[in-house]
């Protein structure tokens, strides 16, 4: 009995090693088993640690002061991108020179769940939560 859940362990730790090594789009990430669910409930993926991908352009991507909006123009989904207080104006603002470039990203975060509710129904949507500097490449 013990063989076996040591053996279980071991092999859930490795599962959960590969999800975070894997580098994800906007719409992959929703495509994550339980990252998607109606209001109210938390989804399965929060708390998952991730890395989203994405190339900028003058279209994907919104600012409202220290969060930002990034929109997968091929399957219309937008994830929320919050930066922890710990991490400097200046690091956060080179997401805009990178948006003026045409550059693509890499930000390494914690999924969080909200509440998004429209006229017609209402769902729970992603927050990619930033906590370390070296957690945003731009390339």
């Amino acid at each position: 009995m013990k063989t076996i859940l040591f053996s279980l362990l071991i092999l859930s730790s490795l599962v959960l090693t590969s999800c975070g090594d894997q580098v994800y789009s906007i719409p992959e990430l929703y495509n994550i088993p339980g990252c998607t669910g109606p209001c109210g409930i938390r989804m399965d993926c929060e708390g998952m640690e991730v890395t989203v991908e994405a190339k900028l352009n003058s279209r994907n991507m919104l600012k409202l002061g220290r969060k930002y909006f990034l929109r997968s123009e091929e399957a219309d989904r937008t994830i929320s991108i919050e930066f922890a207080e710990s991490i400097p104006d200046d690091i956060v603002h080179k997401l805009d020179e990178a948006q003026e470039q045409g550059k693509t990203i890499h930000l390494k975060g914690v999924i969080e769940g909200f509440d998004l509710s429209t006229e017609e129904y209402c769902q729970r949507a992603q927050i990619l939560f930033i906590q370390d500097p070296k957690d945003i490449s731009i390339k």
